[in-house]
């Protein structure tokens, strides 16, 4: 399925997904529907503004499936209408890489690494930099090649469509001249990290030991109290290209590992084909996952919520739903990223990330305002890397411009981060420019704001209006989302609402939303607006069968845990009191809905606000914020709740 949202002056009869070719032309068109039916059109939820459709395409050769939306704007006040259409989607076509090439293509690489590490000590850099490229050339598997462009040794494109990289620096370094100077400015006032999911990345923990950055940025970000961080500590092979793919949920990204930068002298028609950014060399960072070809899948393989049986580097793509179960079909996201240039082979055969696999993480979900932190050669050399997290929302990137020792790393990105989380000070006072002694020409640099924060605690996007759709600051589980309407449903207050279900679509059984943040302590009282729909209103009234919801604020008072029911309610409490004995204790009134959910007899709560005395946290440490809904009984009758204007004062 393929989903659009549409804005409220558009005509939503006539959203329509259009695939073209490479210059724009239409080949197909499709409608899109906002009807809640998933079966047939994809769509989860009725009358949201987001519309879908489930067609089928084709492609007989590698190369991409184009597509974008285009509907008709109604501006009104005597304007004429026109066709409004939205950027264009890719869809990567390929064919997969047999076990065979990618075993051949691992062991030249090897070889060629071996090659490398024989001639650096006794021929020096340049010599072994060339016995790696002659060997990969020796082959007869290589279709371009040449020698990186920082730092000693070579790069190829092998004919499997693989990109490997092999070299070093020597005993010491993080590699893989001076590179990119600091650029950095002010946008006014502080600008804050929009999530405090923090990822530590440290793929040669085991190797960097004691000179590894990582575990004393983990350790003091972990015991920041206001704000409160949740911090992913991955490190050697758990630091893996799943976890890379992750990194747009975090607000602070910290990347302690081995880089190189190559790839230069590749042909024209290769990086179009690849859809480079930057046109020049492109900055590798090496991820802690070897390169395993016998578990690359080789044909379509089924896959369903009880039978998850994709392989590593795959994942469940769902595509149709069956009773309570999710049917879909695996996708090999590792072997599509080698395939188009996104991850490169090294020697070592581990995966080493370039621009293009950020670009393509953040694709449909921005990195939050992050601050980033490359602890590797070269990460800063051409500014590759930098304007791939800066262009995908990353607002700090930090790194090296050259090769850097992992005695100067390991000081200047502990010095960053205990200058901003320990002083608290922002990105520009806390990053000090400097050289590497043991590199000349290397210097810790800075792409991005000097106004980036780290430390404001207090709730981010109460509103649900910061990055619409993407549920910006809060955590999920389940089906929980931000929309713009719900029938004729709107915002209490700006465009957009958080909705919870009990399970539209594909997802079932519970939504939740959640954020960890800090209360000031002038602020004494908490307000917000819910709204609860239900398929099991009237006819389940007094049954077994009751939807709830709940709203909890938890934290400590005086040291001692303690949870505040904010809402606390289900089917029976909202019925009307002459539907069941015990139903009704908080009715107000129910009214025949104006959407249908899947079960159709769908029954809604006008908008109701609650107001809490919350002065017991206010400055007492760390709250979670919990919104939840949940199945009682039964799947098939789905429930809804609206949340929105968090209001602290």
């Amino acid at each position: 399925p393929v989903s659009a949202a549409v804005q409220s002056i558009a005509d939503p009869s006539t959203m329509t997904l259009i695939q073209i070719d490479k210059v724009g032309n239409p080949i197909a068109e499709w409608p899109m529907k906002d009807d809640g039916q998933f079966e047939t059109s994809g769509d989860e939820v009725p009358q949201d503004g987001v519309f879908s459709v489930r067609m089928t395409a084709t492609q007989s050769n590698p190369d991409a499936l184009r597509f974008r939306v285009r509907v008709l704007v109604n501006p009104g006040l005597g304007e004429e209408p026109y066709q409004a259409y939205s950027a264009i989607s890719v869809v990567d076509v390929m064919q997969r890489l047999a076990v065979g090439d990618c075993q051949a293509t691992v062991d030249v690489l090897a070889s060629a690494q071996e090659a490398f590490d024989d001639a650096l000590l006794g021929l020096g850099p340049d010599l072994a930099s060339e016995a790696a490229l002659e060997t990969m050339v020796a082959s007869g598997l290589v279709a371009q090649s040449g020698l990186l462009s920082n730092g000693p040794g070579a790069w190829a494109l092998f004919n499997s469509g693989v990109l490997g990289a092999v070299g070093g620096s020597g005993q010491g370094n993080r590699s893989g001249s001076q590179g990119l100077e600091t650029s950095g400015f002010s946008a006014g006032n502080e600008l804050p990290i929009m999530s405090r999911e923090v990822s530590v990345l440290s793929p040669f923990a085991a190797e960097f030991q004691e000179l590894d950055e990582s575990n004393t940025v983990s350790n003091l970000l972990e015991e920041k109290q206001c704000p409160p961080f949740a911090v992913n500590l991955r490190q050697n092979n758990k630091a893996n290209v799943a976890r890379f793919q992750k990194l747009t949920t975090s607000g602070i990204v910290s990347i302690a590992t081995h880089g190189m930068v190559g790839f230069d002298g590749l042909e024209p028609t290769v990086k179009d084909f690849f859809r480079w950014e930057h046109e020049g060399s492109q900055a590798l960072l090496v991820t802690g996952e070897t390169l395993s070809c016998g578990e690359l899948e080789q044909a379509p393989t089924p896959c369903s919520t009880t039978n998850y049986s994709c392989g590593p580097g795959a994942s469940c793509v769902y595509t149709e739903v069956e009773g309570t179960v999710s049917k879909g079909v695996c996708l090999d996201e590792i072997q599509a990223d080698i395939l188009r240039g996104r991850i490169a082979v090294t020697g070592s055969g581990r995966l080493a990330i370039l621009p293009s696999f950020v670009r393509k993480i953040a694709e449909f979900r921005e990195f939050p305002n992050t601050l980033v932190y490359l602890g590797a050669c070269d990460s800063m050399w051409n500014g590759s890397l930098a304007t791939a997290f800066y262009l995908s929302g990353a607002r700090g990137i930090t790194g090296y411009s050259g090769t850097v020792t992992s005695d100067f790393a390991s000081t200047k990105g502990r010095e960053l981060f205990n200058q901003m989380a320990g002083a608290g000070k922002l990105l520009g006072s806390a990053l000090f420019s400097e050289q590497d002694p043991d590199n000349e020409g290397t210097w810790f640099r800075l792409v991005g704001a000097t106004n980036l924060d780290i430390n404001q605690s207090e709730i981010i996007n109460p509103d649900f209006e910061i990055a619409p759709k993407k549920k910006t600051g809060w955590n999920s589980d389940g089906d929980a989302r931000v929309i713009s309407q719900l029938g004729g449903s709107e915002s209490v207050l700006g465009k957009y609402m958080g909705i919870l279900s009990t399970g539209m679509g594909y997802t079932q059984e519970i939504g939740e939303l959640e954020q960890s943040f800090c209360i000031p302590q002038d602020i004494t009282q908490f307000s917000f607006w819910w709204k609860f729909y239900s398929e099991e209103f009237t006819e389940f009234c007094g049954s077994a069968y009751q939807d709830a919801f709940e709203a909890t604020m938890t934290g400590e008072v005086d040291g001692t845990p303690a949870t505040l029911t904010l809402v606390s309610t289900n089917i029976d409490k909202l019925c009307p009191p002459d539907e069941c004995t015990g139903c009704g204790e908080m009715y107000e009134t129910l009214v025949q809905s104006d959407v249908l959910f899947d079960q159709d007899g769908v029954w809604n709560t006008e908008w109701r606000k609650v107001t809490v005395d919350i002065s017991e946290f206010s400055g007492q440490g760390p709250v979670s914020l919990r919104f939840f809904t949940s199945d009682t009984q039964d799947s098939i009758y789905d429930t809804a709740v609206l949340i929105d204007s968090l209001v602290f004062e």
